[in-house]
């Protein structure tokens, strides 16, 4: 090792970025330039990670990546300056690899402080290893504390029904005020009127029947911000389908605190004063009624022009596939990149296309059979019988209340329980929306009739079919793959019927 150069490399980290201007990072750039002049020393790079954590193992630092590998393949000594050995890492299994690695490269790290010192660690000592391990567990520590804290603060936020934090809620702003006796910090919540603005007219644009892609397209072309997820506040976010469903679906809108209850949906726990509501109840289940609507296919932005248009999805990343046309037929087709498909979880494997003509056929076929057999709407599937179903579901809350009043039933498993049945009242909320807004249903044989006589070659008949199909039918998956010149394979559909219980 002796007689190898040294080389001086610096890492700048900063957590959380809220100006976007990289003021923290830029302050200890300076600050590092400025010992390196002291010293004589030239930094031959800055590697930079700004507004990313290195308290999680699952978090990629991509500039700290790249330092650990040209450190790999560097035959110098590096020499790693740092404010603070905290900047390196603050999780336990990423600081014995990266002292691993500087054991072997014989290297140090040299901690500035804000006031021009410096401590040295090399960490090709034994004594430079343990005392630089000590300052990262001290670091380590540290973060583990402030999550305990913030996980018993949002526990108790929960417990109070007060909004624990998150993404800032869209339509309202921050306001910061003192107590009277000015000992304590209030922070209220008022309406944004230039937000709220944009949520009405969202939820008036989605109860008149118009297309979430559509809206989202306007307000884009508009330039108007969106309300979703962004690292800096200074960055404007663009607006997509799955933002706007899941902000328009929240009932915080109309004044309610709400959990989620998983897939999706909502249970509303007790209107709160914390957020004024934006909507009126009857706005916000318009705004329910048109978003279930949307998601059965039963308007779109589009005229549909194919009996199985926006009901035939790909098996593996669930994007619709495009009814396109080919020669005397068409085929169903991946629907080019969109903003949608941009967002799935799991990507295909390969193309995929499939025979329009003989998919629709089976599916005639398949939704006629299941028709045939459907028997008449069930008792309690009916709006009254919904209704009583809530009804008893109450009076369990109620039960609850005096079990735990007379000492049957411990206040932990009363929480629970009471969670659930908030739970299936709000799944029931839903249905007897869609039962009394959305849904004319077409049990038993006039679902049949109209499903065999309508002529889908006519605007009127194909509308009637579609009504049919999409009160049946959830959606259709095809596997990926190619149609080609091969024979129609059934074996590629799968229907999944509305009544099916969730996987």
């Amino acid at each position: 090792m002796v007689g190898r150069p040294l080389r001086y490399v610096a890492y700048l980290r900063r957590s959380v970025d809220q100006t976007g201007e990289a003021l923290g990072v830029e302050a200890q750039r300076q600050l590092i330039l400025s010992w390196a002049a002291v010293h004589g020393v030239t930094v031959a790079e800055f590697y930079c990670d700004n507004g990313i954590t290195a308290s999680r193992d699952d978090v990629v630092r991509p500039d700290y990546q790249r330092m650990i590998a040209d450190i790999a393949d560097s035959g110098d000594v590096p020499m790693v300056l740092v404010v603070e050995a905290s900047r390196l890492n603050r999780e336990e299994v990423a600081v014995a690899a990266f002292s691993r690695l500087m054991r072997q490269a014989a290297g140090s790290v040299v901690a500035i402080d804000i006031t021009g010192g410096s401590t040295v660690y090399d960490l090709a000592t034994t004594a430079g290893r343990v005392a630089f391990r000590d300052k990262a567990t001290d670091a380590v520590n540290e973060s583990e504390q402030i999550t305990d804290r913030m996980l018993r603060w949002h526990a108790r936020k929960r417990e109070a029904h007060e909004w624990s934090g998150g993404g800032r809620p869209y339509g309202w702003r921050r306001t910061v005020g003192l107590s009277p006796n000015g000992k304590k910090i209030i922070v209220t919540w008022v309406v944004d009127d230039q937000a709220a603005t944009v949520v009405r007219e969202i939820a008036r644009r989605l109860s008149a029947g118009e297309a979430t892609g559509k809206i989202c397209a306007d307000l884009n072309r508009r330039e108007i911000p969106g309300p979703g997820k962004t690292h800096h506040e200074h960055e404007p976010t663009l607006w997509s389908m799955t933002v706007l469903r899941q902000m328009m679906r929240n009932p915080r809108l109309a004044g309610w605190y709400a959990e989620p209850t998983g897939q999706g949906g909502w249970s509303r726990i007790e209107r709160k004063g914390q957020f004024p509501a934006l909507l009126s109840d009857a706005e916000f289940d318009a705004v329910q009624v048109a978003l279930d609507t949307a998601s059965r296919r039963l308007s779109t932005g589009t005229k549909a022009r194919r009996l199985l248009a926006g009901v035939v999805v790909c098996a593996v990343c669930q994007s619709k596939l495009r009814p396109v046309p080919l020669g005397e037929g068409y085929r169903y087709n991946h629907a080019p990149l969109t903003m949608s498909r941009r967002r799935t979880v799991r990507d295909c494997e390969g193309p995929t296309s499939i025979d329009g003509v003989a998919l629709e056929e089976a599916i005639r076929w398949a939704v006629g059979d299941y028709l045939a057999r459907q028997p008449l709407e069930p008792k309690e599937d009916t709006p009254a019988g919904l209704v009583e179903q809530r009804a008893a579901k109450e009076r369990r809350l109620d039960e609850l209340a005096a079990q735990v009043a007379a000492e049957e039933m411990t206040l932990e498993l009363a929480g629970r329980t009471e969670k659930i049945i908030l739970g299936e009242i709000a799944e029931l909320d839903r249905k007897i929306r869609g039962q009394r807004r959305v849904r004319a249903s077409l049990a038993g044989p006039d679902a049949a009739r109209i499903w065999e006589t309508a002529d889908t070659t006519t605007p009127g008949g194909l509308t009637a079919a579609r009504k049919v199909l999409t009160d049946v039918v959830d959606r259709i998956e095809i596997t990926p793959g190619k149609q080609g010149r091969r024979p129609f394979d059934i074996t590629r559909v799968r229907i999944h019927w509305t009544d099916e219980a969730p996987a």
